[in-house]
């Protein structure tokens, strides 16, 4: 089973550095437009991480991947559900130390707009969940285009979602709160 968050041995040095840098994180803008709604892009995310933390000697990778996720589990629908590869997204924070921390999204199966080839597809999902998990391990608000709290450090609560609407997998739990036992997954590769 994997843990929601795991951790290098030592987090001394990386603990530290990473208050530091998710208390420094601005607001990125929701200021593309599509699929009918607004949400702020991959690349505005990663700019901000990437400032945030550079600042704090660290960096960040998301490398997807491919876990075992072990069968038997009750879809939604009421399927049992056999045991399946599925694709994932690893965000790992990296100090210069070598400490890390790392989390893991399951990128949802079926993802894609009905035009789209198998291919694009998993390359959107892809897409979709390095944003939302960017945005979720670093505590990095998106807000709308309207001025409020625009080139500063953020100021009380935010939009919490970096895209325009919720229902992604991030860290054991989908945004709106609830916890899906589904993914009991074992297996998958750990930084050294």
């Amino acid at each position: 089973m994997n843990a929601a968050v795991s951790t290098s041995e030592s987090v001394d040095k990386i603990a530290p550095a990473l208050v530091k840098a998710v208390n420094a994180v601005n607001a990125v803008k929701k200021d593309n437009q599509g699929h009918g709604y607004r949400y702020a892009d991959l690349a505005s995310c990663i700019d901000e991480a990437k400032r945030v933390l550079g600042e704090h000697g660290m960096t960040v990778l998301q490398p997807p991947a491919v876990q075992f996720v072990v069968g038997g589990d009750v879809s939604a629908d009421g399927e049992m559900q056999p045991a399946r590869l599925v694709q994932i997204v690893r965000t790992v924070i990296l100090h210069e130390s070598g400490q890390w921390l790392a989390a893991e999204a399951i990128v949802p199966e079926g993802a894609g707009a009905p035009k789209m080839s198998v291919a694009q597809a998993i390359g959107s999902a892809i897409t979709y969940m390095r944003r939302y998990s960017l945005c979720s391990i670093l505590s990095i608000p998106v807000e709308d285009d309207d001025g409020a709290g625009a080139g500063g450090p953020r100021q009380g609560a935010s939009q919490p979602h970096a895209g325009g609407h919720s229902g992604g997998y991030s860290g054991g739990a989908y945004s709106n709160g609830h916890r899906d036992d589904r993914y009991q997954a074992s297996g998958g590769a750990r930084p050294e």
